[in-house]
């Protein structure tokens, strides 16, 4: 970790939930279907490695289900965050993704891996995320085709 701290200007902690709490399953199971949740290291990690690597140069990828109970990680260690905008306009607790919901440090991403590209995002969104996002960003000057 310190070797890549001095070679990179950011690392983005993936799948932070998994400081909080993981997903663990016994060897011996075919399937995920009979695990269990686990206490993670939680914040002991965060303060250990900030005693090695004091410029510690991370942000969480902070995507969890339940965002207020994976941002209790890290919260002491104040590391910043990681909001994705696709994800701030659907249910009602999704607005924690919006940029001014989010702490001047945040990084913000439009989207991820795991997402469709903004394009592919827009053309595939129902009526109520695409009213949320036209009230936030305003209306589309365009439509996109793909091509």
């Amino acid at each position: 970790m310190r070797w890549t701290a001095e070679s990179v200007d950011y690392i983005r902690l993936d799948h932070f939930r998994g400081f909080e709490q993981y997903w663990e399953i016994p060897a011996h199971e075919p399937t995920a279907v009979n695990g269990r949740w686990v206490d993670g290291p939680k914040d002991d990690f965060f303060h250990k490695v900030r005693e090695a690597i004091p410029s510690f140069p991370f942000f969480a990828e902070d995507l969890a289900l339940s965002p207020a109970k994976s941002m209790r990680c890290g919260s002491a260690s104040h590391l910043p965050r990681m909001a994705v905008l696709q994800f701030g306009f659907g249910d009602a607790g999704s607005h924690v993704y919006l940029p001014h919901r989010c702490m001047p440090d945040s990084v913000i991403y439009t989207g991820t891996h795991d997402t469709d590209t903004a394009v592919g995002w827009w053309q595939t969104l129902g009526d109520y995320e695409r009213h949320n996002a036209e009230t936030y960003l305003g209306p589309a000057q365009t439509e996109f085709t793909g091509d």
